[in-house]
């Protein structure tokens, strides 16, 4: 997961992600960019990797949100409040949420607050790294239903979710793939 952020160096292989559509190409092709023909900051931005254990900082929800807007990849964009209110009715929270200490959310909404964080800059492809593990059972229902509004809005998203109990990923996913002892193998 690491490999295909852009986090870690690739050992072997390829890792291509679906360029823009252009015009003059013949058939409206797309085309595949490489990862190695992509600067570091365009390739993290349009891949995201949420991963199993996410860090805060420091502060209240709010201001971890907001963090990603301080950083010079995405100085050119606004902080959406108001989306974000839409996104914690969805997930069943209250707007005081965004004003809690993230010191006192337990893993679960850090989770769902990482998970936030990673939405609100419209990645192409989210690498999810075991998202639901530290959330219960309807938490966990709320963040899926979450994932597949998020997934169906644009046809030209995609989403890697990685799991050992798929029973979370049947109502979002188009293939599945089964890794054991390093080998993957397509059950779909």
């Amino acid at each position: 997961m690491r490999v295909l952020a852009g986090l870690l160096p690739m050992s072997s292989g390829e890792v291509r992600l679906q360029g823009q559509r252009h015009s003059n190409s013949p058939s409206h092709v797309s085309t595949l960019e490489s990862i190695h023909e992509i600067a570091p900051t365009e390739w993290r931005s349009r891949v995201s990797l949420l991963a199993q254990h996410p860090q805060l900082l420091e502060g209240r929800v709010i201001d971890n949100l907001q963090l990603p807007y301080r950083l010079q990849a995405h100085q050119h964009r606004k902080f959406d409040i108001d989306w974000h209110v839409e996104q914690l009715n969805h997930l069943e929270r209250r707007t005081d949420f965004l004003y809690q200490e993230a010191t006192h959310l337990s893993g679960g909404e850090r989770q769902l607050v990482n998970t936030l964080r990673l939405l609100q800059l419209n990645p192409q492809v989210l690498l999810l790294d075991e998202p639901t593990a530290a959330l219960d059972s309807d938490t966990s229902a709320q963040l899926v239903r979450l994932l597949i509004g998020w997934l169906r809005a644009d046809p030209h998203r995609t989403l890697l979710w990685v799991t050992h109990d798929n029973q979370d990923i049947m109502p979002l996913a188009d293939r599945h793939w089964h890794m054991q002892a390093g080998i993957l193998s397509d059950i779909s």
